[in-house]
């Protein structure tokens, strides 16, 4: 990843994303799903991954297993067609999300609900603080408002619980228009953009874009056109 500003902040472009396409799925990687041997494991700090999908009309991934894993899913656009071995069993259409606490497993499957439409989605991977323990679930609908930041998850009263002293925020700025996120200088923050494009640190990030920054007690966004990103601020 290149320094853009200092050795404790630096963009990811979009096109530096790891890509996967078949005749149904294409997917786009923040971090390597196999990285080198000898070389930085995949991730920043607790953040494992996050993964941009697109599903074609009635495709999927049937049952696969998970665990020791926190796994967000915030769907973009369509809707999503959710199973999983807990008896979990829905719908999710665009602007819902839902996070598995995968502790000593669990299978789920995940589909494009619509024959005729895709499906977008991102899913985020963070660390948990211990292995094991029972595999848990929430489903959350937030009602996000321009120009402010929604927490979706964290630790304990979060709306969604993570095993993890970790915040997912989601934000949306209008042109011209900023929010500011307050955290700790032992912290790490990293910005994805969904759509959009914003300013961070004087760097400017479009949609698929990244920009990680470690070392600072706060940090600001400003929209240049109307943008939605997630923050992920981990220990």
């Amino acid at each position: 990843m290149d320094d853009c500003i200092t050795a404790r902040a630096r963009k990811r472009p979009a096109a530096e994303r790891e890509v996967t396409r078949t005749d149904w799925l294409e997917s786009f990687h923040s971090f390597p799903v196999h990285p080198d041997r000898g070389s930085d494991p995949p991730g920043f700090r607790s953040l494992l991954a996050i993964a941009e999908h697109r599903l074609a009309p009635g495709s999927g991934f049937a049952d696969r297993p998970h665990r020791d894993v926190e796994l967000i899913t915030l769907i973009v656009a369509g809707t999503l067609a959710y199973a999983d071995s807990l008896g979990n069993c829905r719908l999710l259409r665009a602007g819902e999300v839902q996070s598995i606490s995968a502790g000593s497993g669990v299978m789920h499957s995940e589909f494009n609900a619509s024959e005729s439409k895709p499906l977008h989605i991102l899913q985020i991977s963070i660390r948990p603080r211990e292995k094991g323990g029972e595999p848990a679930y929430a489903h959350l609908f937030p009602r996000p408002t321009v120009n402010a930041l929604l927490p979706l998850a964290g630790p304990q009263i979060a709306p969604l619980p993570l095993r993890q002293d970790a915040w997912l925020l989601l934000g949306h700025v209008g042109p011209g228009s900023s929010v500011t996120h307050d955290t700790r200088v032992d912290r790490g923050i990293w910005i994805h953009v969904i759509s959009g494009t914003i300013r961070v640190a004087a760097q400017e990030l479009s949609t698929g874009d990244g920009f990680a920054a470690e070392g600072l007690p706060h940090i600001g966004v400003t929209g240049t056109t109307d943008a939605c990103f997630l923050i992920a601020d981990v220990s």
